[in-house]
Parts: structure tokens; sequence; C-alpha cells
């Protein structure tokens, strides 16, 4: 057996002696080690235990498969050699999940066009078929059925179909938090639910929790979601005030901090919260640990801590945070524009125009990038360049999303074809 099959299935305390590397799983399907792969997969369903961060280590696994096409001819493979391997078809049903919400994007439903959810739709089917399909396989398991509460939140099933797979995935795993974490997202007003409906079953699943377990998280992620709410941050949602919020929030957050000391997802939430609630230091403080802890999301976590001085209004930190994350991920468009929206701040036109710029070469599809790249060449008498950004952001489908904006940039391209007409 060659050497990467004996580190995948290594046995041992730490997520990191345990195999828990992308890479590593990468590797072994890229060389046909679907025997080796399908033996971690089973030790570690057999094993139990929780990592320490309170996750099963299976889940662990399961998570890091992302929705990459790069991965799919790899898990077509593993299910052809293993036709009837539950972990199989639940990790190609992971990552279906996963390919249906990057063809979707991110943006409000109003931006997606209809080719994008033809596709969306086209992925999250066969997500739901092949999840199903392994829960057929092994019933006993409860990541499936918690997965399959994306699907229906995803394809519009109603509460009672959610709560069907609920129930199945804590009937085999009361303790299993993905299927917590899926019906809270399921519940938020943004998709299914309401806030009333948010907090009494996060209330109510705290209240019920096994001490020292990780299931108070989902209070965490309650509050996260209600902070972070758009609604709210407007002043037009008043479920809850600031002041309730932050209280019940940070005493969650100290609890779960007591018991996982080693959970990035816990630092990450907290630190969130911490933001929200402009305790800034906390915040900071809690990232810095969440970077030491887990050297493979430096990027992303830097890009966190970058936002926590950029809301601080410590412009200089945010910048050097923004750029470490830069140097550790190039690739990432949100962050050339977050850089380039505080070097604008800052009065660094020509280098705010170069991260904008940077943005939309990167996800070609970023409105916001070209309407603010329009105004940065607009600053520093670039009229064409301006006046090619402002018509770019027309274009995109996103643009509808900020109608006042679109009207702004209409009148701005008709100033600017004044203006290189008459040489001025």
């Amino acid at each position: 057996m060659h050497g990467i099959a004996l580190s995948l299935l290594a046995a041992a305390a730490s997520a990191e002696e345990q195999g828990f590397n992308r890479e590593r799983l990468l590797q072994a399907l890229r060389t046909g080690q679907f025997e080796a792969v399908e033996a971690h997969y089973t030790a570690l369903h057999h094993a139990g235990g929780f990592t320490e961060a309170g996750l099963r280590p299976l889940t662990v696994l399961y998570r890091q498969v992302p929705g990459e096409e790069e991965w799919l001819p790899l898990l077509n493979a593993w299910c052809e050699r293993f036709p009837m391997s539950s972990y199989a078809f639940t990790q190609r049903g992971v990552f279906y999940a996963r390919y249906a919400w990057k063809a979707r994007g991110s943006g409000f439903s109003a931006t997606v066009n209809p080719e994008e959810w033809a596709i969306f739709e086209e992925r999250m089917e066969l997500a739901r078929r092949d999840l199903e399909r392994a829960y057929e396989l092994d019933p006993g398991g409860s990541y499936t059925p918690a997965v399959l509460i994306d699907v229906a939140m995803a394809l519009g099933w109603t509460h009672e179909q959610m709560e069907r797979q609920f129930q199945r995935a804590i009937r085999a795993d009361p303790l299993d938090f993905v299927a917590y974490e899926k019906k809270l997202a399921y519940l938020t007003p943004k998709w299914h639910g309401s806030w009333d409906q948010v907090f009494d079953f996060a209330r109510k699943t705290t209240a019920e929790a096994p001490e020292g377990s990780i299931l108070p998280m989902v209070m965490l992620e309650a509050y996260f979601h209600y902070l972070s709410d758009k609604k709210f941050r407007e002043r037009e949602l008043v479920f809850l005030d600031l002041p309730t919020a932050c209280q019940e929030a940070e005493g969650v957050s100290k609890q779960l901090s007591r018991d996982f000391p080693a959970s990035k997802d816990v630092l990450v939430m907290s630190a969130g919260i911490a933001r929200y609630c402009r305790k800034w230091e906390v915040a900071a403080a809690q990232l810095e640990e969440a970077i030491r802890l887990s050297p493979e999301d430096r990027a992303s976590l830097l890009a966190e801590l970058a936002r926590v001085y950029w809301q601080q209004r410590d412009l200089g930190r945010a910048v050097a945070a923004f750029e470490q994350a830069l140097e550790a991920d190039p690739t990432d468009s949100v962050v050339h524009y977050e850089l380039a929206q505080v070097f604008y701040e800052q009065g660094k036109i020509e280098s705010a125009a170069a991260h904008y710029q940077s943005a939309a070469e990167l996800y070609p599809a970023y409105a916001e990038a070209y309407y603010n790249l329009g105004f940065a060449n607009y600053d520093l008498g670039r009229w064409a360049q301006a006046k090619d950004a402002f018509t770019e952001f027309l274009q995109q489908k996103q643009a509808r999303q900020y109608p006042d904006l679109m009207a702004k940039a209409e009148r701005l391209i008709k100033e600017l074809e004044r203006r290189l007409s008459s040489g001025r």
C-alpha cells in the first residue's frame, strides 16, 4: 500500500493525525485508492467520539470536499467502485449541494437569472438523489439526513418535510451538531421561518443540551444570524434590542469558549458577535487565536480581522490585515474590493482603483466593483475608463439591487460622454 494510503488510514487522537486534509483525500482519489478511502471513512464512523471542536470526526471529513468541478469525476469513480457505499453517495451528495450553490451565487434571489436557477435546481436534485440513496444504504447515519435539510431549504420543501429529515438525523445521533445548524438556517426569515421560530428552537436546544456538548452553538448561530441581518443593522428589526442580544449572546459565547477552547468555529462566531456588539478588542483577540489554531484558514481569518479593524476605524491596521490576507490568497475578489474601499476612505484613490480593478477581473459579475471603479477613475480624471466602468456596472444583473445607483451611473455616463466629446 502506498504511503499516501497509510497516512490517510492512520488512526490517532488529533484531527491532523487522522488525515483531515483535503489534499490527502484528493490525492488518494486521484490515484484510485478507493479501498483506502472507504476504509478511512468506515474507521471514522465506527470510532465515534468528537474532535476538539465538538464535531464528529466523520463530519469534519465530509466537510473537506468543496463544490469544485475537479472533484466530480473522482467522486463518480468512487461511487462506481463502491455502489453500496453510503459514504461515497453521501460525499457526492454533499459535493452536489455545494456545486449547486456555486452556480447560484450568494446574491439575492432577484439577481439569479433563469439559467442559473435551472442549474442550481438540477444540481440540488442530484444532491437529493445521492443523499436519499445514501440513507437507503445506511438509515443509521445522521449526517446524510442533516444535509438533506440543506436541500429542503434550497428547494423550498415544507416544514414537515424538513422536520422529517431533522428527526431522522437526531434519532441516529442526538449530539451531531450539523442537523441543528441546518434546521436553524432553514428557520431564518430569509428562508422559510421567522425570528420567533429561530430563537424558540435555539433556546430549546440549548436548554436540553447535555453539559459539555457543542449543541449550545446553535444559540450562538441564532444571534449571529440576527445581528448580521441587514434589517436589524438598519434598525428596522426590533425582535431583540442590541444590548439584550449582545448580553445573551456573550453569555453563550463564554460558555462555549470555556468548553471548546480549540474550536475555530466557536472563536469565529464569537468574534463576529463581538464585532456587531462593538467589542473590537475581544473580536480581534478571538480571531488571532483562530489564526493560530487554523493556519490553513489564514487568508479568510485575516480578512475577518481586517473587517474588525475597519469597523473600529483603525484603517492602518485594516489595510495591513487585508494585504496579509491577499498574500495568503491573492484570488479573493471580495478582499480586493474591501481593501479598495479602505484605500478610498484614506484618500489613496490610485491604490483603490487598482484593487477595484482586480476585484472586477477576478469576478467579472462584481457589480459593486465596477461602480466604485467608475468613481475612482472619475476622481482621477480618467473619463474614458470611468465611463467604461459605469457601463459595465449597468450590464451586471446584481445592479438591479441598486436602482438609485443605476440612475446615478446613467447620469454620470451622459456627463462623461459630454466631457469626452468636448475634450475637457
